[in-house]
C-alpha cells in the first residue's frame, strides 16, 4: 500500500511538471502564430512591443549641397548635407518603432539634437520625431500612430538631411575620401549612393590676404570666438577693434590679446613677450559690445580670443551670430560677420536667423573746395519675390562718422530659404548725381552742373576710310531741361570732345547724350558701317565715351564634292571663331545649322540671318580696342564621317566656303600631333613643383583629362591622333601662387609653357606651396588648450576585433564660413527610391521584444517531456 502512495506522490509531480512544461509550449507557439498572423489583418495588430530596424529602410545616402544637389566635391570648411533616404517596404509600423542610422565619422557633429525634430510627409502630418546623439553619433527615427495607421495601407518614403561640416580631425584638403555611410550593401550599392567625394583646399586665402578675420568653436553650451587681426602685417594707423555679441549669448570671459608674429615658413604663432598685454577693453552697459585699443598704429598680427556662453542651449538656434570691425582712425577698415552653425536635422532646420551686416562708404568725387552737405540719408532695400524693392530701414550719414554706414544683422533669407538681394541708395543732394555699387555697397556723389563727352574711334587709324568728318551728340535729361542746351559736333579740330556746362540744377535729374547724327545730318543714327559702345568713365555718370568700331561680316557657304552621294547628311553645324591678333581662335555665339533650307549658307556681322540683338554674332568688330584687326573663320561642328573638310577665303576674308569632299573608304585617315614643352625660369629653385598638370583645349574647348609633366618625362607631353582639321591649344592647370606662367605657340603643333618665379621684396625665393598656420585656431581647428585635440586621428576599429571600448570620438571643429541655407526635411510619396532587402516577406510582421530564441522552448518541452516519459515506463 505505502508503495502504491509513492508512486501516486511520484505521479503527482510528475503530472505537474508535465503542466508546466504544456504551459511554456503553448505560450511560446502562440506568440509565434500572432506574430505571424497580424501581418494579415490590415489596421489591426496584437503585437504591442516595438522594433528598432536598425538602419535597413535605407535606400541611398548622400553628400549634398544646400539646394539638394549631390555632390562630389565639398570645401575644406563648406557646408555639407548629409542625406539619406528610406523605404518601409510595406512592413507595418508600430507608434514607438525606430530606425537608427549611423553619422560617418568624415563629417562632424557639434551638438546632441535632444528636441526631437518633426518629420513630416507630403500631407503634412507628422509621421515621425528626429533626435541626434553626438556621443553614439547615432540619428534615431522615432514613427508615431499616424506612421503606423498609413503603413497599413501604403509603402512609407521620405528623406532626413543633416546639416554639419567635414571633420578636420580626419580628412584634409587635397584628399578624396572614402565616406563610411555604415549601411547594409542594398544601400552602399545604389548608384545614387556617396560612396567618396573630394575636398577641396578652402575657398579662400584669409591667412594671407585679410586684415580681420573671426571664426568660434562649440564646446557644450559654450562658444571659443578667435579673432585674427593683420595677419597679412600692414601698417594700421590708430588701431581699434570693436565686437558685437549676437543674440543667446552672453560673455562669460574675460578678454585675451596676444601679438604675435610669422616665421620665414610663414607660420603665425604667439609671441612670449605679449606687446599688446596692456591694450584696453571698454564694454558697454549690458556687455554684448566690447572695443579693444591697441594704443597707436600695429605692424603686426594680433590675436584675440573670449568666450561667450549659449543662454538657449535646451532649444539650440541653428546659427550664433557675432561681428566685428576693424578700425583705422575711427574709420571701418574691414568688418567680418559670423554665423557659426550647430549641427541640425531634419525639417526643423531654417535659414531665417543667418544674419549678415553691410557696410558701406559714401564718397565725394568733387573738387577739394567744394562745399558738401551736413547729411545724407541711405536708405537699405532688399528684393522680394515679385521683384520689388522693400525698403528695410534707413541710416543720417555725417562726416562726423566718416561718411560710413553699418547696416548690422539684416537677414540674409526669407521664410522660404531664398536668399535676399541687397541694394543701397541715398536722397541724392540737390547737383549732384548718385551712383551705388551693389558689390560694396558704396555710393559716389559727382557734380552735375557739367557734362563731358568724349569721342573714339577703333577702325585702324580710318585705314578703310570710312570714317565720318565729324559727328553730332545731344543732352537729354529726365526732367526736360536738356531744351536749353544745344547739340554740338565733335570733330578731330576738338579732339572729338566737349564740355557741356551751367546746366540746371534739379534735385532727381539726372543726364544723359546721345549721337544723333554724321557730317552734319541729325539723321538720329550712328556712322554707317560701326557699332556703337558707351560708358561712364571711372564711373561718373557726368563723363561718358562714346566707342565707334568699324564692323565686318563673315559669310558662309556649304559645297559638297560628292557627286550627290546619297550618303550626306540633312545638315552640319558651324560654328564662328575670332582670331584676334593671332591670339588663337574664341568662339563666338553659339553654332548654326547649314541645310538645304538656307541653301547651306549663313551669314555673320552686318549681313546677319539672325534678327536676335542680344546674339553676339549680328555685330563683329574688325578691331579690338588696341586697333588691333580680327580676323573671323567658321568650322563645322562634326566633321560628317566619310569626308574632309577644307576651306577658302576671299581676298577681304569676308567670305569662306566649307568644302566637304568624300573620301576613300581605303584611304588612311589624316591626324596630327601636337606637343607642350615646359619650362621654367627660375635659377633651379630647390622649392620649384615636382610637377604640372597639363590640358589641351580643341578649339579653345576641354578636351580629354588633364596630363602630367614633370622631370621624369623631360617636361614634355605629345598627344597623338589629333584631329587635323581641329585647332589645338593648351593652358597649365592650377599655375603655383609664385610663378607666372606664360604660353608660347611655337607653331600649330607645338606650344611651350614658361613658368617664371616671382621674386620678393627679401630677395628670397619662396615657396612654391602656400604656408599654413600654427597654433592660431584655424578655422574648424580644436582649441589648442583643448587636451583632446592632442588625441591621435580617430579611426575606424576592425569589425572583426572585439572591444570593450567605444569608438574613439573626433575632436569637433567648427565652420568659420556663412552659411548656405538648410533644407527642409519631408516625406515624399511620390519618389521612387531604391527598396532595400528586408528580411522579411510583405505578409508577415517580424518577431518582436526580442524573441529571437521562442524556438527553442518547445524543443526543450518536447525533450524533457520524452525523457520523463522515459523513466516512466522504465520503473513501471
Amino acid at each position: 500500500m505505502r508503495e502504491i502512495l509513492n508512486m501516486f506522490k511520484k505521479g503527482k509531480n510528475i503530472f505537474s511538471l508535465l503542466i508546466i512544461i504544456a504551459s511554456i509550449f503553448m505560450t511560446s507557439s502562440t506568440n509565434m502564430v500572432e506574430a505571424q498572423d497580424s501581418g494579415n489583418s490590415p489596421g489591426i495588430s496584437t503585437v504591442t512591443d516595438t522594433t528598432n530596424w536598425g538602419n535597413q529602410f535605407i535606400t541611398k545616402a548622400q553628400l549634398q549641397d544646400a539646394n539638394g544637389t549631390s555632390q562630389t566635391h565639398f570645401g575644406l570648411y563648406d557646408d555639407i548635407y548629409a542625406s539619406w533616404e528610406f523605404s518601409t517596404n510595406n512592413q507595418k509600423i508600430h507608434a514607438g518603432d525606430t530606425m537608427e542610422i549611423p553619422v560617418p565619422n568624415q563629417i562632424t557633429i557639434k551638438n546632441d539634437i535632444v528636441n526631437s525634430k518633426p518629420l513630416e510627409d507630403k500631407d503634412g502630418d507628422v509621421i515621425a520625431n528626429i533626435s541626434l546623439n553626438k556621443d553614439t553619433r547615432l540619428i534615431t527615427v522615432t514613427f508615431n500612430s499616424n506612421a503606423a495607421t498609413k503603413s497599413q495601407t501604403k509603402n512609407i518614403t521620405g528623406w532626413i538631411s543633416l546639416k554639419t561640416n567635414w571633420n578636420t580631425n580626419i580628412v584634409s584638403s587635397n584628399q578624396n575620401t572614402p565616406i563610411d555611410w555604415g549601411l547594409d550593401d542594398s544601400a552602399m550599392k545604389s548608384p545614387d549612393t556617396t560612396n567618396s567625394a573630394t575636398v577641396d583646399p578652402p575657398s579662400t586665402d584669409q591667412d594671407n590676404n585679410s586684415v580681420l578675420y573671426k571664426y568660434g568653436s562649440f564646446d557644450n553650451d559654450k562658444i571659443h570666438w578667435t579673432v585674427e587681426i593683420n595677419y597679412p602685417g600692414e601698417t594700421i594707423p590708430n588701431a581699434k577693434y570693436r565686437d558685437f555679441i549676437g543674440d543667446n549669448q552672453k560673455l562669460i570671459s574675460d578678454i585675451t590679446v596676444n601679438s604675435a608674429t610669422r616665421d620665414s615658413d610663414g607660420n603665425i604663432t604667439n609671441d612670449k613677450e605679449n606687446k599688446y598685454a596692456n591694450s584696453t577693453v571698454a564694454y558697454n552697459d549690458n556687455n554684448k559690445e566690447f572695443t579693444v585699443d591697441f594704443g597707436g598704429d600695429i605692424n603686426q598680427p594680433i590675436n584675440i580670443s573670449y568666450t561667450t556662453q549659449i543662454t538657449n542651449y535646451n532649444n539650440l538656434s541653428d546659427n550664433y551670430t557675432n561681428s566685428g570691425d576693424l578700425l583705422s582712425n575711427d574709420t571701418i577698415k574691414q568688418s567680418v560677420t559670423v554665423n557659426d552653425s550647430t549641427t541640425s536635422i531634419g525639417g526643423g532646420a531654417s535659414t531665417s536667423d543667418i544674419l549678415i551686416s553691410i557696410l558701406g562708404q559714401k564718397k565725394w568725387s568733387v573738387p577739394e573746395e567744394t562745399k558738401l552737405p551736413d547729411s545724407i540719408v541711405v536708405h537699405l532695400l532688399r528684393k522680394i519675390t515679385d521683384g520689388k524693392d522693400q525698403e528695410v530701414t534707413k541710416k543720417t550719414v555725417t562726416a562726423k562718422d566718416n561718411w560710413q554706414y553699418m547696416f548690422r544683422y539684416q537677414r540674409q533669407y526669407d521664410d522660404n530659404g531664398n536668399l535676399y538681394h541687397y541694394t543701397v541708395k541715398e536722397d541724392t543732394p540737390v547737383g549732384y548725381v548718385s551712383v551705388s555699387d551693389p558689390t560694396t555697397y558704396n555710393i559716389t556723389n559727382y557734380l552735375s552742373d557739367t557734362f563731358k563727352v568724349t569721342k573714339i574711334w577703333h577702325d585702324g587709324n580710318n585705314a578703310k576710310n570710312t570714317r565720318p568728318k565729324s559727328v553730332m551728340v545731344h543732352l537729354y535729361d529726365d526732367k526736360d531741361q536738356a531744351k536749353n542746351t544745344e547739340s554740338f559736333n565733335l570733330n578731330d579740330d576738338n579732339n572729338w570732345t566737349h564740355t557741356f556746362t551751367n546746366l540746371p540744377q534739379i534735385a532727381g535729374n539726372n543726364w544723359y547724350v546721345s549721337e544723333i547724327g554724321y557730317d552734319d545730318k541729325q539723321t538720329n543714327t550712328i556712322p554707317k558701317g560701326y557699332i556703337k559702345t558707351q560708358y561712364a568713365n571711372d564711373g561718373n555718370p557726368q563723363d561718358q565715351t562714346i566707342v565707334n568700331t568699324l564692323s565686318t561680316s563673315l559669310d558662309v557657304t556649304k559645297k559638297w564634292a560628292d557627286n550627290d552621294s546619297t550618303s550626306r547628311p540633312k545638315s552640319i553645324k558651324i560654328q564662328l571663331y575670332a582670331n584676334d591678333n593671332n591670339q588663337g581662335e574664341k568662339t563666338v555665339g553659339d553654332p548654326v545649322t547649314l541645310n538645304a533650307d538656307n541653301n547651306w549658307s549663313y551669314s555673320f556681322g552686318t549681313n546677319a540671318n539672325s534678327n536676335d540683338e542680344k546674339d553676339p554674332t549680328n555685330q563683329l568688330p574688325k578691331y579690338d580696342k588696341n586697333d588691333k584687326e580680327i580676323t573671323y573663320s567658321a568650322k563645322e561642328v562634326d566633321v560628317p564621317k566619310g569626308y574632309t573638310a577644307s576651306s577658302e577665303f576671299s581676298n577681304d576674308n569676308t567670305q569662306e566656303t566649307i568644302i566637304n569632299k568624300k573620301t576613300d573608304p581605303n584611304t588612311p585617315i589624316e591626324t596630327k600631333t601636337f606637343t607642350v614643352n615646359k619650362k621654367w625660369a627660375d635659377n633651379n629653385d630647390p622649392n620649384r613643383p615636382k610637377s604640372a598638370q597639363i590640358q589641351l583645349l580643341a578649339n579653345g574647348e576641354k578636351y580629354g583629362d588633364p596630363v602630367t609633366v614633370n622631370a621624369d618625362n623631360d617636361w614634355t607631353y605629345t598627344w597623338n591622333n589629333l584631329d587635323k582639321d581641329t585647332t589645338y591649344s593648351v593652358k597649365e592647370i592650377n599655375v603655383a601662387d609664385n610663378y607666372v606662367s606664360n604660353i608660347d605657340n611655337t607653331s600649330n603643333n607645338e606650344a611651350t609653357i614658361t613658368n617664371t618665379l616671382k621674386p620678393n621684396s627679401g630677395g628670397e625665393t619662396p615657396s612654391d606651396n602656400k604656408k599654413t598656420l600654427t597654433n592660431t585656431h584655424e578655422p574648424n581647428q580644436p582649441d589648442t588648450k583643448d587636451p583632446a585635440s592632442n588625441n591621435p586621428t580617430p579611426t575606424n576599429p576592425d569589425p572583426e576585433t572585439p572591444s570593450g571600448e567605444k569608438d574613439p570620438k573626433p575632436v569637433i571643429p567648427n565652420n568659420p564660413f556663412t552659411p548656405d541655407p538648410n533644407s527642409d526635411t519631408s516625406t515624399d510619396f511620390n519618389s521612387e527610391p531604391m527598396v532595400p532587402n528586408v528580411p522579411y516577406s510583405n505578409s508577415q510582421l517580424p518577431q518582436t521584444s526580442n524573441k529571437e530564441l521562442n524556438w527553442i522552448y518547445p524543443l526543450i518541452g518536447v525533450m524533457i517531456l520524452g525523457l520523463i516519459t522515459f523513466r516512466i515506463k522504465k520503473r513501471a
